[in-house]
C-alpha cells in the first residue's frame, strides 16, 4: 500500500492491479480513507452495478493533473514522425511530459512506459517470496500487529471428470467438446468487434482526417478484439458445458440489440 500511496501523493494516480485474492479492494478503501482524512479529498467509486452488490468496488484515483510534468515523453510516436519536442508541443498545444501528450500517440510502448509510472501490480508468488515468513513446518505466512499468524494456502487442483458419450446424439455435451465445435467457434466472424471490415467504401473515399482515424482505429483494435472474443468462448467451454451456453446465449442477445439499434437508427434517418 506504501508504493500506491507514493503513486497516488506524486503523480495524482495510481492504478492497482495485483492478481486476485491479494486485497485490491481492502487497499483501495485504505488509501481512500487515508486521503480523505489528510488531504480532504472525496472518493467517486465507478463500478457495474453488480459490484456495488457484492461490495467489491475498487475504483480509486484522484483528478489527474493531465498537464503536470510526469517526467516522460511519447517519445516512439516523435521519433516515427521525426518531430522534435518544441514542433511536437506546437502542433498538439501541450506539453510533450504530460499525459495529454501520451494521449496523442498510437504508439503501444509509450502507453506501456505511462502505465509502468501509474501501476501496481502483485503476484501471490511475490508476496510469499518478500512479505512471509516460514514457520517450523515450511508453511507462509503474514504476521499482524497482534502478532496472529494468517497462512497461505496451498492450492491443490483437483479434476473432476464426467462422462461423455459421442455416440449418443442426444449428449449435447459430447458434442460440445468435438473438433466440429472447435472450427465453428474459429470460423465464427464476430462483426460487432470487427466494425473495421464493414466501411462501405464510397464513403470512406470522403471521409473526413478525424473520420479516417476512427477508421483506421477500428481496423487495428477489431483484429486484436475478434480474437479475444474467439479465446474467450475457448475458455467458457474449457471451464463447463453451461458457462460456455451462457455465453453463446449473451452473445446472441447483444447482436439482437445490436441489430435493433442499427435498424431504429436508419428508420429515423
Amino acid at each position: 500500500m506504501k508504493i500506491a500511496a507514493r503513486h497516488l501523493h506524486r503523480r495524482g494516480g495510481v492504478m492497482i492491479g495485483d492478481v486476485v485474492g491479494l486485497g485490491k479492494t481492502m487497499m483501495a478503501t485504505a488509501l481512500a480513507r487515508m486521503f480523505e482524512d489528510d488531504l480532504g479529498y472525496e472518493t467517486l467509486i465507478i463500478c457495474p452495478k453488480t459490484w456495488n452488490r457484492c461490495g467489491n468496488a475498487t475504483a480509486l484515483n484522484t483528478a489527474c493533473a493531465e498537464k503536470a510534468n510526469i517526467g516522460i515523453r511519447p517519445e516512439r510516436h516523435m521519433r516515427k514522425h521525426g518531430i522534435s519536442e518544441p514542433e511536437f508541443e506546437r502542433r498538439h498545444q501541450c506539453k510533450a511530459n504530460s499525459i495529454l501528450a501520451i494521449e496523442k500517440s498510437e504508439e503501444f510502448d509509450d502507453w506501456r512506459e505511462l502505465i509502468r509510472l501509474y501501476m501496481v501490480r502483485r503476484t501471490r508468488s511475490f508476496i510469499i517470496e518478500h512479505y512471509t515468513a516460514e514457520d517450523d513446518n515450511g508453511r507462509r505466512y503474514i504476521a499482524d500487529n497482534d502478532g496472529e499468524k494468517r497462512y497461505f494456502p496451498k492450492r491443490m487442483p483437483i479434476s473432476l471428470k464426467f462422462a461423455v458419450d459421442e455416440a449418443d446424439p442426444d449428449d449435447r455435451y459430447a458434442r460440445l467438446y468435438s473438433a466440429e465445435m472447435v472450427d465453428q467457434i474459429n470460423a465464427l466472424h464476430v462483426p460487432r468487434y470487427g466494425m473495421g471490415l464493414y466501411v462501405d467504401p464510397l464513403a470512406e473515399k470522403t471521409a473526413t482526417a478525424a473520420e479516417r482515424k476512427l477508421i483506421d482505429n477500428l481496423g487495428r483494435a477489431g483484429k486484436r478484439l475478434m480474437g479475444f472474443c474467439r479465446t474467450n468462448l475457448f475458455k467458457r467451454l474449457e471451464s463447463n458445458g453451461f458457462s460456455f451456453l451462457q455465453s453463446i446465449d449473451r452473445h446472441i442477445l447483444r447482436n439482437q440489440i445490436y441489430l435493433y439499434a442499427i435498424e431504429t437508427r436508419w428508420t429515423c434517418r
